[in-house]
Formats: structure tokens, C-alpha cells, sequence
């Protein structure tokens, strides 16, 4: 499984993290995401645990004109998931709004369910920032979840799809074994 990688917390002296994946990063697109997450480092201070990019980028499938699919995990976020957007939004330079997209979860929300996207982000994702190590923990026990399971990933056409290797006898749920 792919090892994720912590980027160092200074933010003025924020790198992006190194990978064996073949990604579409010019320098420009670099400094893009740099000044994302220090605007939103600088506007939720404490309150921002974990940023990860996840998608096509993490995944070194990107195109020029790919966008920055980004995990926010903090706390203290606008309840309504237009109002969380509208905020978070506005907390970008002008230069990266149209660049980034969120997925924005407070720490609650992201440990109520699991969805299959993430899952795709524990086997891709790469933490940009995560002072407390919240995503590091958190990715890990996915991944773990996934083996303990017996899932895998497979590619389609259509997309990904998550499959057992062998199918469960009786109801099954994935849940956060703490």
C-alpha cells in the first residue's frame, strides 16, 4: 500500500510531498495549492486538523487543467454544506478558487460514516498538512480496514469499484474500529 507522506507544518516554508507517482505539478500549480492551504491555515487556525489531496492528482492521473480535489478536516465549520463551501471559498486567494474543490468535514462528520471515496483516499491520498496527525491515524486505519476486510480496488471503465476478495456471509458494515 502506498505510504502517505506529512508535509512539515511552517507553513511560509510549505513543500509539497515527494511521491513516486507521476503527477502534473508546474511550478505555478505548486504555489496555487501552497497559498490554499496557508489561507486556510491562517483563517481556521487551530480549528484546521488535516488537509489531503485526494483525485486524480494524488493519484498521478491528472491533467493540466485538472483541478485540486482537497480533504478539510476541522472543526467549527458552517453546518450547511452551501454555507461550508461559501466559506471556504472565500478564504482562498483569488487566484486558486476556481482551482480548488473541497470535501470539508468536521472530525465528527468524517468518522460517522465510511463511504467508498474514503477508502480511495486512504490508498491515494497525500496529507499536505496535519499538525496533530488526525489524517495520518485516521488513513491508517482505513487502510487497515480495507485488509482486515478483504476489499480491493478495481479499475473500470466506468470507474473504481470496490469488491471483496471473498464475499461476507451475513450483514456486514464498515466501521471505525477504535
Amino acid at each position: 500500500m502506498a505510504q502517505t507522506e506529512t508535509l512539515p507544518v511552517a507553513l511560509p516554508t510549505l513543500e509539497l510531498p515527494t511521491t513516486e507517482r507521476k503527477t502534473w505539478i508546474s511550478y505555478p500549480q505548486q504555489e496555487t495549492l501552497k497559498q490554499a492551504i496557508m489561507a486556510l491555515q491562517a483563517a481556521l487556525g487551530d480549528g484546521l486538523m488535516s488537509v489531503v489531496l485526494f483525485g486524480s492528482r494524488s493519484r498521478g492521473e491528472a491533467h493540466e487543467g485538472s483541478d485540486w480535489d482537497l480533504l478539510i478536516i476541522a472543526e467549527g465549520l458552517p453546518e450547511k454544506p452551501f454555507e461550508r463551501r461559501l466559506f471556504l471559498k472565500r478564504l482562498l486567494p483569488p487566484g486558486c478558487v476556481e482551482a480548488v474543490s473541497f470535501l470539508a468535514r468536521t472530525p465528527e462528520e468524517f468518522e460517522g460514516h465510511i463511504p467508498s471515496l474514503y477508502l480511495d483516499i486512504a490508498l491515494d491520498g497525500q496529507i499536505l498538512y496535519d499538525p496533530r496527525g488526525y489524517a495520518t491515524e485516521r488513513l491508517s486505519m482505513l487502510r487497515h480496514l480495507i485488509d482486515r476486510m478483504g476489499l480491493y480496488r478495481e479499475r473500470t471503465e466506468a470507474g473504481d469499484l470496490w469488491r471483496w476478495r471473498k464475499e461476507p456471509h451475513g450483514p456486514w458494515a464498515l466501521e471505525w474500529g477504535k
